[in-house]
């Protein structure tokens, strides 16, 4: 007999205390929740059965397929740059401490809300020409952000309308500080016009 479609938790099964090193998603699972692997610090190795047809795996990374959405990631990821991915989804990194350096393809378009929250060893972002949104609280809570490099510093507004003056976004250490004490701060939404 078929096994039913499976769906996961919504928010947070694992918490702080999280003891996973390897995650396996069955070919049964249609739907993985929110912040399911928050702070699982230890996860690094993330695979997707061959026969699910609603995710895949690449570069520990877990992929929506059709969306081509990274939805959960870990200190052992490395993002595809294929074109597998466009965007890094809700909360896909957040919690994880031990993460020191991001560098996204060029073929992401948005980063997701809550990206990156919570990466307290997050030292070093590369945002690449491609990025056109960065969501409300993507690095929030990345104390020890050190550089974070524009590939393309012009054009940046936050949701409202406001500017962002792209001197503050062209040196890495400047553009780092500025995402940690205003982005942060205001909670804001970035977009690229």
């Amino acid at each position: 007999s078929a096994s039913p479609s499976c769906r996961c938790s919504r928010f947070m099964i694992f918490g702080a205390t999280c003891p996973l090193t390897e995650m396996h998603i069955r070919e049964n699972v249609s739907y993985i929740g929110e912040l399911v692997f928050y702070g699982c610090d230890s996860l690094i190795d993330l695979t997707v059965d061959e026969g699910n047809t609603v995710f895949h795996s690449a570069g520990n990374c877990v992929i929506e397929t059709k969306e081509k959405m990274l939805v959960i990631g870990c200190k052992g990821s490395v993002m595809p740059d294929d074109g597998s991915i466009n965007s890094i989804g809700y909360g896909a990194f957040a919690g994880h401490t031990q993460i020191e350096e991001i560098v996204l393809p060029d073929s992401i378009v948005c980063i997701g809300e809550s990206a990156f929250d919570g990466c307290l060893a997050l030292r070093s972002v590369f945002i690449p020409e491609s990025v056109e949104v960065i969501g409300l609280d993507a690095f929030y809570d990345c104390p020890n952000l050190e550089r974070v490099v524009f590939e393309a510093p012009e054009g940046w507004r936050s949701a409202n309308g406001e500017a962002i003056d792209p001197e503050m976004l062209s040196d890495p250490e400047t553009a780092a500080e500025y995402v940690v004490n205003q982005y942060s701060e205001y909670d804001m939404i970035w977009v690229k016009k």
